[in-house]
């Protein structure tokens, strides 16, 4: 699968973060197997940015937190897939001279609910579950297909266990690069020499 993370730039105009909680349940309601309500609570982090072309964007997290306050200059890592999804993997703020690169797991684990692996499971497990419910009965063909939807979700996992780490190298890369190259206080990419003349230590690059 296919990788890349871009930059994000802008000011940030207004923050606010809150709670939410999602309820579900589990069960047949049976007396072996009684419903359980459960529930899950995240956090969930909004705010908006002003883009250097003066265009204003509202930013979601889950789970996850942009340390900055209004005014602050931020370059938001965004991590995309040759699908289409997409979802922030960090963040650099200018003004207090820190970078954070997120737990990035859920967003693997999303990737990959987009690639072949788990697609191929999938469909195989639909091929074999409608041919044993043909060739014994209907019950015996539909719990085939559940294991093969589990293994499927497992298969998917497995998956992002192994994209986390490749997406996480990614927003180090690209973190790196936008300590030199931002737009608020970096130095164009086209202006970086090969052999640069001996100069102080960047504190950038310390952290």
């Amino acid at each position: 699968m296919d990788l890349s993370v871009s930059l994000v730039e802008g000011v940030l105009l207004e923050s606010s973060k809150h709670a939410e909680t999602s309820v579900y349940s589990t069960g047949r309601g049976t007396r072996h197997d009684p419903v359980r309500v459960h529930s899950q609570t995240s956090t969930v982090q909004e705010f908006w940015i002003k883009k250097l072309d003066g265009t204003e964007s509202q930013i979601t997290l889950h789970d996850k937190e942009v340390k900055a306050r209004e005014g602050h200059r931020l370059v938001l890592l965004r991590g995309e897939s040759e699908d289409g999804l997409s979802g922030y993997v960090g963040y650099l703020n200018i003004d207090t001279d820190q970078y954070v690169i997120f737990n990035n797991a859920g967003i693997a684990r999303a990737f990959a609910s987009k690639g072949l692996p788990f697609y191929a499971t999938g469909f195989l497990a639909l091929i074999v579950g409608v041919f044993v419910a043909f060739a014994s009965e209907f019950l015996a063909g539909f719990l085939v297909f559940m294991a093969g939807i589990w293994c499927a979700i497992i298969v998917r996992n497995i998956h992002g266990y192994f994209i986390d780490p490749k997406l996480t190298q990614l927003a180090k890369d690209a973190v790196q690069k936008a300590i030199r190259t931002n737009s608020f206080t970096g130095t164009p990419e086209s202006e970086i020499t090969l052999d640069p003349p001996a100069e102080e230590p960047n504190p950038w690059l310390q952290n």
